[in-house]
């Protein structure tokens, strides 16, 4: 049941925790006899099934379910293939959060995704997903997004929707792009820097208004870099 293209971004996803130097099991451990919302099923389980891509019937079912309705946000993409996605998002954002804590960097999820549960449309918010304490002891906000077919790189542009954009700049937050497939990432600080993006309609957004960084591969480095850089802000 698992695509070509889901199979090489689950692929992406693990490949992204080797270079992190994570091990996966450091992470599904922490779900482990945590039940999905409404169901018997297992977090650790549903997570390990779709990382060795082998997803149980009752896993898509649960999934289709939970997310027909999610028509604005999933785009194209049947139900669940965005389960899909927004479960490996939540294991590099768990890898990442791990790396920060080895790092010393304090960090906790603060998004209403933080108990890794599909929500409800009125409940997903635009809302940087992660908080960390900067050298300063000051605390700063944290988006991470990922590009599986390593778009940025290959292409030199970046699409965020537009309620994204202003998000990030209300709060001033640090944004964490990652590109798994081949280990580059970007950071980019939206309390110094907030050009470069350009009003359009996105075609990967089904065509809705939304924001383009033409300019984006200028800050690709390498992960490990990237996160240098954070813990030494």
């Amino acid at each position: 049941m698992i695509s070509e293209t889901y199979s090489k971004k689950i692929n992406s996803c693990l490949n992204a925790l080797t270079q992190l130097e994570i091990q996966l099991e450091t992470i599904i451990k922490n779900y482990k006899g945590n039940k999905m919302p409404e169901s018997e099923i297992d977090k650790s389980e549903f997570f390990n099934s779709i990382l060795k891509k082998d997803l149980k019937k009752e896993h898509i079912t649960y999934m289709n379910n939970k997310l027909e309705k999610l028509q604005h946000f999933r785009d194209h993409r049947k139900p669940y293939e965005y389960g899909i996605d927004l479960v490996l998002g939540w294991i590099i954002e768990d890898g990442v959060l791990e790396l920060l804590k080895q790092s010393q960097i304090h960090s906790i999820l603060t998004g209403n995704d933080r108990y890794r549960e599909f929500l409800h449309p009125r409940k997903i918010s635009t809302q940087p997903d992660i908080e960390i304490e900067t050298n300063k002891k000051n605390k700063k906000l944290l988006e991470i997004m990922f590009s599986w077919k390593d778009t940025w790189n290959k292409k030199g542009h970046i699409d965020l929707r537009d309620s994204k954009l202003k998000k990030l700049k209300e709060h001033k937050a640090l944004f964490l792009g990652i590109e798994p497939m081949s280990s580059l990432a970007f950071l980019i600080d939206f309390e110094k820097e907030q050009s470069d993006w350009e009003q359009t309609r996105i075609s990967g957004y089904g065509g809705k208004i939304g924001y383009t960084n033409n300019n984006i591969k200028k800050h690709l480095k390498s992960l490990k870099d990237i996160l240098k850089i954070i813990k030494s802000i």
